[in-house]
């Protein structure tokens, strides 16, 4: 597996308070740090969805107010989990947001409606995501001591340099299996299913500095998905009419050896910036 073996120092750090809401069943991580990413000139003019969509919805500031947010997945339960400074001496925040209830649940306040829900699990924390999704996170609060061994070895294998991240351990199906039917994303899902562990940086402070480095479970899988990722970097080379996703189809490296899959990939800051617009209506 990605990732096993003695800690690693240097790695990316994992804030203890959102660590310890990590269920023992996650099979993958994706962290953003805030204070790192603030300090990039890219920050100021970017658009995040994922934030943008956890700002509106819990009329939180966000991007002035977050420490680190963190995603986790068990392949059937999603939800965010953010450390921030949401109110002034150690009080909850107090907070309404239109057309959403509050709903008490063991001893915490759910703030939502059927679709998506928060809670603070204290001045400082929040966990976002599907009611049943926040509600699992708060049921195991207490007795998990956070994410599998492997799982966090492979996190402290990313360079601590990535302000955004990802690692994933335990085998890539599940997550495949809950991406949507059809679309871009399902695409790349059912590729990545092949992967037994993978692990993945981003570096936004001159441009982007970006890997992303695979397991898979033999090697015949390694060369089917470096083929796989080959003929969707081909496709989209051939069929662009956009000269910016020919530049970066160009500035991709592919490197298979044995089992491992490595993707490497370096934009300016002007390609970087046109690059990211494209991308984001690429997954719509």
């Amino acid at each position: 597996m990605l990732g096993c073996g003695p800690a690693r120092t240097g790695g990316v750090r994992v804030d203890p308070a959102l660590r310890l809401l990590v269920p023992h069943d996650t099979v993958l991580l994706a962290g953003i740090n805030m204070d790192a990413l603030r300090k990039t000139p890219w920050f100021e003019k970017a658009s995040l969805p994922l934030l943008d969509h956890f700002e509106k919805r819990t009329g939180l500031n966000v991007r002035e107010d977050l420490w680190q947010a963190l995603f986790v997945s068990d392949g059937v339960h999603s939800a965010l989990l953010a450390r921030g400074r949401f109110a002034e001496q150690g009080l909850e925040p107090r907070i309404q947001p239109p057309g959403m209830v509050r709903t008490p649940y063991k001893g915490h306040t759910l703030i939502g409606n059927k679709e998506s829900a928060f809670t603070f699990v204290n001045s400082t924390v929040v966990v976002a995501g599907p009611p049943e999704a926040v509600k699992f996170i708060l049921d195991q609060r207490g007795r998990s001591q956070g994410p599998p061994e492997a799982l966090w070895q492979a996190a402290l294998s990313v360079p601590a340099d990535n302000q955004i991240w990802l690692a994933a351990t335990g085998g890539l199906t599940p997550l495949a299996k809950a991406a949507p039917p059809s679309g871009n994303l399902a695409n790349l899902a059912r590729i990545f299913s092949a992967l037994e562990s993978a692990i993945a940086g981003a570096d936004l402070r001159n441009g982007l500095k970006a890997f992303a480095q695979g397991e898979a479970r033999t090697e015949e899988e390694a060369r089917s998905l470096a083929g796989g990722i080959r003929g969707l970097i081909e496709l989209a080379r051939l069929s662009a009419s956009d000269p910016v996703l020919q530049e970066v189809c160009n500035a991709i490296r592919l490197e298979p050896q044995g089992r491992m899959v490595r993707l490497d990939i370096e934009l300016s800051p002007e390609l970087f910036d046109r690059a990211y617009t494209r991308a984001l209506s690429f997954f719509d």
